[in-house]
């Protein structure tokens, strides 16, 4: 699934148009709104650390190309998609001058207080990529962590040491950012990464791994050579530090953050569709595909989708009844996959779909053991991916008849 792929194009106008309904409870509203702004807005990787501590190269590996440069004194840099390459400046005085081409092609004098850069890369369709300095004293560079962790969605820390000062700086970040940040570890200097990497590692390791999703030594002079290079051999320059991985890595955790906003919009539509306030009306159907009709997998399908909206009818509220809607996601998995194994069926997509089913119920027995509202939501979300899956073997089986 690419990142274009991630939310159905009518579900975000079907989440809108379910919020004018009158009746809407505030708390359910301030749900939708809430998932109505991430399915349309970008997800916000925001990279920041200390001056000419490898921001700009971080970023324009994970760019694939140079946009950037080494641009030192500019507090904040942000990359979004654009139909051209242009790149706006902005001093302290609100001057704005507008130019053609990226940051790297200009030399910076004077003042400036902010950069806006547009690209017509397609990744950026679904992230922007901001660039903020710590910088000043302990007051500030506090001040500017916390709004950076306020504002990002995902965090990548660049660091050629990650020391005391910079371990306290990153304490006061709230735990749900970490669980969605990186620790670049760039070695800028004249030094030989190869000579310094081992030493740092042993040090920052035992600290960072329970900080960060994962530590990335990035050769940040070495990589911003390979891009340099342009579409030469260099791709195996940029591929022997981190940097290659590290890029994957985060466009997989922007991709997982798109899917997971649809399916809980989805779930969130499903209730608000079988709340005894709401009339549907002018509500787009969607569109199922047809199955064979009278196949076992066909009336799993039946069956898991009355299993859940029963379940979605009988709990209204915004944060659901976590036990019940838990126990009832279980039941429902469990009694479909029996239904899938204990048949004389045969067919590739039967076969597809069972192995489907029985991860399922997996995931839901693991999350039913957390007992809290989150599990609860996750359990929802897992079951309508599981009938997603199912409806595709369901096509696939009809298919190879």
């Amino acid at each position: 699934m690419t990142l274009l792929q991630q939310t159905s194009p009518a579900l975000d106008d079907t989440l809108e148009q379910a919020l004018r309904h009158p009746q809407m409870p505030p708390e359910v509203k301030r749900r939708a709104q809430d998932l109505l702004h991430r399915l349309r807005n970008a997800v916000k990787v925001v990279v920041l650390g200390a001056p000419r501590s490898g921001k700009s190269v971080v970023i324009d590996m994970l760019l694939g190309q140079r946009v950037l440069g080494v641009q030192a004194g500019i507090p904040i840099v942000e990359i979004t998609y654009g139909t051209h390459e242009t790149v706006r400046f902005e001093t302290p005085d609100g001057t704005v001058e507008d130019q053609m081409g990226c940051l790297c092609d200009y030399e910076i004098k004077g003042e400036v207080l902010s950069v806006a850069q547009e690209l017509p890369l397609e990744n950026l369709k679904a992230h922007n990529i901001i660039e903020i300095t710590v910088d000043g004293d302990l007051a500030q560079q506090q001040a500017i962590v916390q709004h950076a962790a306020d504002y990002a969605d995902v965090l990548i820390w660049c660091s050629g040491s990650f020391d005391t000062t910079e371990q306290a700086l990153w304490a006061q970040v709230p735990e749900r950012r970490k669980d969605n940040s990186f620790l670049a570890l760039t070695m800028v200097g004249p030094v030989d990464a190869r000579q310094a990497l081992p030493e740092t590692l042993s040090r920052v390791a035992p600290i960072a791994e329970t900080e960060f999703l994962g530590i990335y030594p990035v050769a940040a002079l070495r990589d911003a050579e390979a891009l340099d290079a342009g579409d030469g051999a260099d791709t195996n320059l940029w591929g022997t530090s981190g940097a290659g991985q590290l890029r994957k890595d985060v466009l997989q955790l922007v991709a997982s953050g798109r899917a997971a906003d649809a399916d809980q919009a989805e779930v969130l539509l499903q209730k608000i569709q079988t709340a005894p306030w709401f009339q549907q009306v002018d509500q787009p159907t969607p569109v199922a595909k047809e199955v064979a009709s009278g196949t076992v997998l066909e009336q799993a399908l039946e069956h898991l989708q009355h299993k859940t909206q029963a379940m979605l009818a009988e709990t209204q509220d915004v944060d659901p009844r976590s036990a019940a809607v838990l126990a009832q996601c279980v039941e429902a998995a469990r009694e479909m996959t029996n239904a899938l194994c204990n048949t004389t069926e045969q067919g590739a997509g039967l076969t597809a779909a069972r192995a489907a089913a029985e991860e399922g119920e997996e995931m839901l027995m693991l999350l039913q053991l957390e007992q809290d509202e989150e599990a609860a939501t996750d359990a929802v979300t897992v079951l309508l991916q599981l009938k997603k899956e199912l409806t595709s073997h369901a096509a696939g089986q009809e298919g190879g008849e």
